[in-house]
């Protein structure tokens, strides 16, 4: 990310942590928040590398708020109406960074805070590539040990492409091998899928119903917002959470500020199209 681009994002995303929580439907105070990580440490210049400093207070306040939930809670919300505490919070961590175990893993388990850990599954085991992924991945045997840590294992695809730019067929195989595979190398019941990227174009009507015809029981999109009953459980939003930002923006994160960057979100559809157009004349990505 340029440095004008990474500066106009962060102001933007400041505005809304000072503006947002006046555009939020009150109503809407009770309902479920699910956050997006993606890995931790430091790594000059991502934006989705957590420092370990600042996602322990995050944990913390999570943890001294009350405000965690588990995956089978959510999920009991979601298709149940279960009661959930104020502001209940779901966090998430996609890929299977080796972050994940070595840094987020202990933080997790020190403040008793559970998540769901969204697992590519060709890639496990695997190493940076030569520098060109952000860093390895976990391994089986870790990938295992997880849900007895409280952090459940979902699928973030096979190969990580977007499953909105194969063909029907092929988005079908890219999420059902996954989560087959994940069950067989971890016995993880693998109930939830998170789409990579996760916009727009990267979940159509097609691949949410080839993930509900693989066994999932939810996915996850990267569009904003809030879970309530009457959401299609196969197009549900999530919450970015992005490095530098202060304490003061999670927890106002948390009660909503960044519930209405959805309109960011749907003012991308038209770059998200043109980029849609173009890949189809290239050819899908084999990873990223």
């Amino acid at each position: 990310m340029s440095g004008l681009r990474y500066a106009v994002k962060k102001a933007a995303r400041a505005a809304f942590g000072v503006a947002g929580p006046l555009f939020v439907d009150r109503r809407q105070v009770t309902q479920l928040r699910v956050l997006t990580y993606h890995r931790f440490g430091s790594i000059p210049g991502d934006v989705f590398c957590i420092e370990a400093a600042d996602f322990e207070r995050q944990v913390r306040y999570l943890a001294d708020t009350g405000r965690a939930i588990n995956l089978d809670r959510a999920l009991e919300h979601f298709q149940q109406g279960q009661a959930l505490p104020e502001g209940a919070i779901l966090l998430t961590i996609d890929d299977g960074h080796r972050s994940t175990w070595d840094i987020a893993r202990p933080i997790l388990e020190e403040h008793g805070v559970p998540a769901v850990a969204y697992i590519t599954s060709a890639l496990v085991g695997g190493d940076d590539q030569g520098g060109t992924m952000p860093e390895a991945y976990m391994t089986w045997d870790e990938v295992a040990a997880l849900e007895e840590l409280d952090i459940a294992i979902g699928s973030h695809a096979t190969n990580h492409r977007s499953v909105g730019l194969l063909s029907p067929s092929e988005a079908f195989e890219e999420v059902d091998r996954s989560r087959r595979e994940l069950i067989e190398r971890t016995g993880a019941a693998v109930r939830s899928f998170a789409y990579p990227f996760g916009t727009r174009v990267d979940c159509p009507s097609f691949a949410a119903e080839a993930v509900d015809r693989a066994g999932y029981d939810c996915a996850f999109t990267s569009r904003h917002g809030t879970i309530r009953q009457g959401l299609d459980p196969f197009q549900l939003p999530r919450i970015k959470i992005e490095a530098g930002e202060g304490d003061w923006h999670f927890r106002r994160t948390c009660r909503g500020a960044m519930d209405p960057w959805s309109v960011v979100d749907d003012g991308m559809w038209r770059l998200q199209q043109n980029r849609s157009e173009t890949i189809a004349e290239d050819g899908p990505p084999n990873s990223a």
